[in-house]
């Protein structure tokens, strides 16, 4: 055992001196001390692209040993070296480095991804560990006290605390191991105690799972490792002092404090960018990233911002600037420096949401929405739906398709499903911007690099609205005959063809309907006894939940109708009910145009009148008096007996129109 654990302790040193395979031209930085001294430095930069050497150089003295402990596209490196000089340093990555060199203070926790398979021992550790990718990241820590994940999301993760011990007094030290899941300590390679598999804290709050070692005054590695799978997660390494009561966390002094450094200015680049997180805000799996920007030098100068895939950009001047941005990989560029960032939360934050923060957030989307990037304003509307805020929505909203009018919206490659996003949102119960939704249907569908298959499921979408809320069977069988149908999937297939049968209703030709809807085929049995009655029942509930305003749920049961027996949409049941659902919902347009199509399709249904009567008072509702008094004569010639021509006299139409 103790053979195994020495040999993975050298691979980890070793990927940490070389942590990317990429060649870097050479870049120069300048450093100093900021704040406490130490005999190990550690500085995070900007280097232009990953590197595998670099060289710290004290100012007027020889190149020192250093490493490269993380180096990832668009992320900020972490350096370390040998700082025992105190002076400043110059900092050149692409050339080669001085000693060879070992930090000896402060500890290096590594994270990854976590793999799959048991962990109820070492062995069964090593192998999670081995095959666990991609390395999330790599930083120096003060110790072993964390109740989170510093490089990645705090689920599903394995992690490594490497340093050493600087012991001053010889004797007999305990180690504990607190943690959330399992994790396993060792002492010189020595394996000192561990708690291995799944579970939660509180067993190990009280020094349960330690062990003894006897040491001597010097320097003894130490490692901790720890996996964590879905739950809070804790990693906690304490130990008793000889001759001491009781257990505390190993402190930071323990390990040998690290001198922190900062860069002063790029000796290479003066417009350099440099940047931060400064916090996020998260609603369930949407993130929005404030990111703090500026040049090392402190110069103002041009400053751009675009998606890495392409699209528009984000502009403007000036020496520094906060922007809110979506989790992902972005272009800057300052001055006459391009550089890519790769946007994440802030890891260390403990709570994803601060009304502060969101609020400081939007006021950016607000102010700015004229100029986002379309992955933006994607971003802030997936927000404000989440944060229910309508005024952001249509802030967002109306300065897109404003752009879009002006021919001023640049669509990178792709973007095509984005956009079609966006536009199904504009349609939704709580918006109903119509008008919009079908114009950003039709640029998202003529969106360059659009896939083939995205396309004509976006087509299918636009093709729904076209009908139900402008009762265009038109164009909405245009839209549906460029569709390749072997391309959708079984379901998009299906509503291909429902849709197919409701354009050519909306065009007047009812046995055309009729003709494709029983192409369409039933997935179950009308006949059936048993249908039969779940039919009543979903029909009583639909009611039921109706009249207690409970209208998203009350239309379930009615697609799922309509859905299995297709000939449904034709009949005045479902019909009235969804009508009355989308009247709930102020959703006009979908309301008028299927009353028009029972209208059109059934004369001869027992609930004709009620169908014509619920259509006079939703023409009123949109505005359409001549349409509402033409609907009511009718009512009155076709059905003069009925109660809903009775229920007229209870309708004001507005006079002197």
């Amino acid at each position: 055992m103790r053979q195994l654990f020495q040999s993975s302790v050298l691979v980890v040193f070793a990927v940490v001196a070389s942590s990317s395979p990429v060649a870097a031209a050479e870049e120069r930085w300048h450093a100093v001390p900021d704040g406490r001294p130490g005999a190990v430095g550690s500085v995070r930069l900007w280097p232009a692209v990953p590197a595998t050497q670099v060289q710290v150089t004290p100012d007027g003295g020889q190149p020192v040993g250093a490493r490269i402990l993380w180096s990832a596209p668009g992320a900020p490196t972490d350096v370390l070296f040998d700082a025992s000089s105190g002076k400043p340093v110059t900092i050149t990555f692409g050339v080669a480095g001085g000693p060879a060199w070992e930090p000896h203070d402060g500890v290096i926790l590594e994270t990854r991804q976590r793999a799959e398979g048991p962990v109820d021992t070492w062995a069964q550790y090593q192998e999670v560990w081995k095959n666990s990718a991609p390395v999330q990241g790599r930083s120096v820590v003060p110790h072993v006290f964390d109740g989170l994940n510093r490089h990645g999301s705090s689920f599903e993760f394995v992690s490594r605390y490497d340093g050493w011990l600087h012991i001053e007094q010889a004797g007999i030290y305990t180690f504990v191991t607190v943690s959330d899941d399992g994790s396993w300590l060792f002492v010189d390679q020595t394996p000192i105690c561990d708690w291995p598999g799944w579970h939660s804290p509180e067993e190990g709050l009280r020094g349960k799972y330690s062990g003894t070692i006897a040491l001597n005054p010097g320097l003894h590695r130490f490692t901790y490792t720890h996996v964590q799978g879905s739950g809070g997660t804790v990693a906690e390494a304490a130990w008793k002092l000889p001759g001491a009561q009781n257990f505390n966390v190993i402190p930071p002094e323990a390990f040998g404090l690290v001198a922190r450094f900062r860069a002063d200015r790029c000796l290479s680049d003066a417009s350099a960018p440099w940047w931060e997180v400064d916090g996020h805000s998260r609603i369930d799996d949407e993130t929005l990233v404030t990111v703090r920007l500026r040049t090392v030098s402190g110069a103002a100068v041009s400053w751009s911002v675009a998606p890495a895939a392409g699209g528009e950009a984000l502009t403007w001047q000036g020496a520094d600037a906060r922007v809110v941005l979506a989790p992902g990989s972005w272009t800057v560029k300052s001055g006459t420096s391009t550089r890519t960032m790769q946007v994440t939360p802030l890891w260390t934050q403990v709570d994803d949401w601060d009304d502060a923060r969101w609020k400081a957030q939007r006021a950016e989307l607000m102010t700015s929405s004229d100029r986002l990037p379309l992955t933006m304003i994607a971003a802030g509307l997936r927000m404000a739906k989440l944060a229910d805020d309508p005024e952001l929505t249509g802030r967002l909203a109306d300065a897109l398709v404003a752009r879009l009018n002006a021919k001023k919206l640049v669509l990178a490659p792709g973007s095509g499903p984005e956009l079609g996003w966006i536009a199904l949102r504009l349609q939704q119960p709580d918006l109903r911007r119509y008008d919009q939704a079908s114009a950003l249907f039709a640029a998202a569908i003529a969106a360059p690099g659009l896939d083939p298959a995205a396309a004509d499921v976006l087509r299918l979408h636009f093709a729904g609205l076209r009908i139900h809320a402008f009762g265009d069977g038109a164009t909405a069988e245009d839209l549906l005959k460029a569709i390749d149908r072997q391309r959708l999937s079984e379901n998009d297939r299906r509503l291909s063809a429902l849709y197919a049968a409701d354009a050519r209703l909306s065009q007047g030709d009812v046995a055309g309907c009729r003709e494709r809807l029983a192409a369409v085929g039933d997935v179950v049995n009308p006949a059936d006894a048993g249908y039969a009655l779940r039919r009543r029942l979903r029909l009583e509930h639909a009611r039921d939940l109706i009249s207690r305003g409970e209208l998203d749920a009350a239309e379930q049961p009615l697609r799922e109708i309509e859905w299995e027996t297709p000939r449904e949409r034709l009949g005045s049941e479902t019909g009235l009910l969804l009508a009355r659902v989308w009247l709930g919902r102020k959703e006009l347009p979908f309301a008028l145009t299927r009353l028009r199509f029972l209208a059109l399709a059934a004369p001869d249904d027992p609930h004709a009148s009620d169908v014509l009567l619920a259509l006079v008072t939703t023409q009123l509702a949109a505005g359409d008096l001549a349409g509402a008094k033409a609907t009511a004569a009718r009512l009155k010639t076709d059905h003069p007996a009925s109660e809903a021509t009775a229920r007229l006299a209870d309708i004001r139409f507005p006079e002197g129109k």
